[in-house]
């Protein structure tokens, strides 16, 4: 089966997949036919805009957007399950969403917006991931969170006319 990574994919955790993925090449079930290779994609959201800044606030507002959905989808675990089954049930994309809403989260935001930004910017940081040699293909989260739809359409616009003429 192919791979969907949440971002550029470390050099280790594609390693370790395509290892997997020829080790078991022969196995009788299987869901790629003969001679298939490995897949790997990149899933990335980010938000282009003529302005860095705007981009990245779009973005960060996409983030914690996000992150309270995912989080808020436990909030009714504590009706059912004891306080340390319901701290157990969440999972780890709800955990860093707490550290993202928390108090000091936004030191995270960086990271997380570090690929929003302007169309050369964009184009910039795809050109490194790409470069890597890990990824057979992209996949666009666009909009995610509290992103507005002007926001995203802006962002695919400029991808389309800007950004994805400078990866070819």
């Amino acid at each position: 089966m192919s791979l969907m990574w949440p971002g550029p994919i470390p050099e280790e955790a594609y390693q370790v997949y395509v290892d997997a993925w020829h080790r078991h090449a022969d196995e009788p079930v299987r869901p790629n036919g003969p001679g298939d290779e490995p897949r790997v994609g990149t899933a990335l959201f980010f938000a282009i805009a003529h302005d860095e800044a705007a981009a990245k606030e779009a973005a960060a507002r996409g983030w914690k957007g996000l992150m309270r959905r995912i989080v808020a989808v436990h909030d009714l675990d504590r009706l059912a399950l004891s306080a340390e089954e319901a701290e157990a049930a969440l999972s780890p994309l709800a955990r860093a969403g707490q550290a993202l809403l928390s108090p000091g989260g936004d030191a995270i935001l960086d990271q997380l917006t570090a690929m929003s930004g302007t169309p050369d910017h964009v184009a910039g940081a795809l050109k490194e991931v790409l470069a890597q040699g890990r990824s057979d293909y992209l996949v666009l989260q666009v909009p995610t969170g509290d992103m507005t739809f002007e926001e995203a359409r802006l962002t695919l616009r400029l991808f389309i006319d800007e950004v994805m003429p400078q990866l070819v």
